[in-house]
């Protein structure tokens, strides 16, 4: 049984601000890239087709690719990763228990010592 009064290692405290801090970056180039010019200039955006039904995918792809609300459902993920970053660095908060009650009893911390 883990005592929930046990320090974290270091080492957990670390990885959890690390993939706080990954997320939070994630989140942040997801909010900002699709509204700069290169989104629509880069590798995904620019394929072309072989064939006729590849080249009509293409231009399917290359408008929704382009769609504000493409980029803003991209975005959307972005504002995800901030608030999972947030609800990670937040937990890890934990609740001190002041220390006159860690010394005490249970009979004792809450008045009803035995004489």
């Amino acid at each position: 049984m883990v005592n929930p009064a046990a320090p974290t290692p270091w080492h957990h405290v670390l990885a959890r601000l690390l993939f706080a801090l990954f997320l939070c970056e994630l989140g942040l180039f997801l909010i900002i890239y699709p509204w700069l010019d290169v989104w629509a200039t880069n590798r995904f955006a620019t394929f072309g087709g072989d064939t006729l039904a590849s080249a009509n995918f293409a231009g399917l792809w290359r408008r929704m690719w382009i769609s504000p609300y493409f980029r803003g459902a991209i975005s959307g993920l972005g504002f995800v990763n901030i608030y999972i970053s947030l609800l990670e660095v937040f937990s890890m908060r934990r609740r001190h228990i002041p220390d006159d009650e860690e010394s005490s009893g249970p009979d004792e911390a809450h008045g009803d010592s035995i004489e």
